[in-house]
């Protein structure tokens, strides 16, 4: 009997703990994936308007139609972060002509006139794309991130709130193990003490070590 309640309080409370722990980790999950899209899209946006801002002042002082029609690179020859290389910016003229980019800028496929975020695919690999179209002189400002980026974020964000769970929930269990032996030590006692009693013996079980 004891051995067979015992079973069944740790595979009651261990289920409960699981499930309760699961449904946790999963909210907190899809919480920060959220949060991570939202950050990132943020920044893409941000990025643009500052771009469209800088350009915007220099045409105001000089016509885009002077420029020589070669694409002007950002020097990218100094050492860099580690995901610069996903994170790529263009400007189009009015022909959409790249005018002015990143280096190693992905040629991306993009439907004319989009606006906004768009999400492509590049080589395999899948780009966020913020697309921004400047109605006084007509350029495009394009800035692109690596889904990898995110996938690499979320994917951390996840290992960190998994591996608790990995690590907590064998040892709470052990914990339930140990102290409902504890707990159910007196009743083992007694049916021990019933067991390899004589069927002769009617004397009374002491119940003072018994839990209520």
């Amino acid at each position: 009997m004891n051995k067979s309640l015992r079973l069944r309080l740790i595979v009651s409370l261990g289920s409960m703990l699981v499930i309760t722990w699961g449904g946790i980790a999963a909210s907190s999950i899809y919480s920060a994936r959220k949060e991570v899209q939202e950050l990132f899209d943020a920044h893409l946006a941000q990025s643009a308007r500052v771009l469209h801002a800088l350009v915007k002042h220099e045409l105001s002082e000089l016509s885009i139609e002077k420029h020589d029609n070669r694409a002007i690179l950002m020097d990218i020859s100094e050492p860099c972060r580690l995901y610069e290389g996903k994170i790529s910016f263009m400007v189009r003229d009015k022909q959409g002509e790249p005018w002015f980019m990143s280096q190693h800028s992905p040629e991306l496929k993009i439907g004319p006139g989009a606006t906004g975020y768009v999400n492509t695919e590049v080589s395999s690999e899948h780009w966020r794309v913020f697309i921004l179209r400047d109605r006084e002189y007509g350029f495009t400002i394009e800035v692109a991130q690596s889904y990898q980026i995110r996938n690499e974020l979320i994917m951390e964000i996840t290992w960190q709130v998994i591996w608790p769970f990995i690590i907590v929930i064998p040892l709470l269990i052990l914990m339930i193990w140990i102290s409902t032996g504890r707990s159910l030590r007196p009743l083992q006692t007694v049916a021990e003490e019933v067991q390899h009693r004589n069927p002769q013996n009617l004397e009374e079980i002491d119940p003072s070590n018994v839990p209520a």
